[in-house]
């Protein structure tokens, strides 16, 4: 079995579209999305920390643009299967990207924030609610890297990783 998901996991990473390394002190995430067409993206998310208190997800993304005359604003609907030690749940959300902030700017600068809940109906296990929420402010020196800085919170009944981080990023 854990050959078949070693396996199954290197196909996805070699079919990645981006991924992402975001890194504070005690905890390393990682992010990863795959496009499929019409819009459509596959999402992974594992995060490590040193006090063994892992976390994964996995989910579906729909992508848009909020007016087609401006198409550097981009909006995202997303459901994800997200599972720690003792907690799961099926939280729903939504995002929005900028890539146009100073767009006089030499360099790309882009803003991105995401939200998803999941009530006590979605949430299993030991949880009773579940809520995430991140903002991340960065560049892209180059079109397929960019490098960022971030603040997320990740809760389910209590407060599981709320950070500051640093990041880079790739898009394939």
């Amino acid at each position: 079995m854990k050959k078949k998901l070693l396996i199954l996991s290197s196909l996805v990473i070699l079919n990645a579209s981006s991924i992402n390394l975001n890194i504070t002190n005690d905890t390393l995430e990682t992010n990863l999305k795959v496009d499929i067409p019409q819009n459509f993206s596959i999402r992974g998310d594992a995060l490590y920390n040193d006090k063994k208190n892992n976390y994964y997800s996995v989910g579906f993304q729909a992508n848009g643009v909020i007016n087609p005359n401006y198409s550097n604003t981009k909006f995202k609907l997303f459901v994800d299967y997200v599972y720690t030690k003792k907690n799961s749940a099926l939280p729903i959300g939504m995002g929005i990207y900028d890539n146009s902030l100073f767009s006089n700017s030499q360099y790309s600068l882009f803003a991105n924030a995401e939200i998803e809940y999941a009530p006590t109906v979605l949430s299993f296990r030991d949880a009773k609610r579940f809520l995430s929420s991140r903002v991340e402010f960065g560049i892209s020196p180059i079109q397929n890297a960019k490098l960022f800085v971030g603040y997320r919170i990740i809760s389910f009944n209590h407060n599981y990783g709320s950070n500051i981080y640093g990041g880079v990023g790739f898009k394939f």
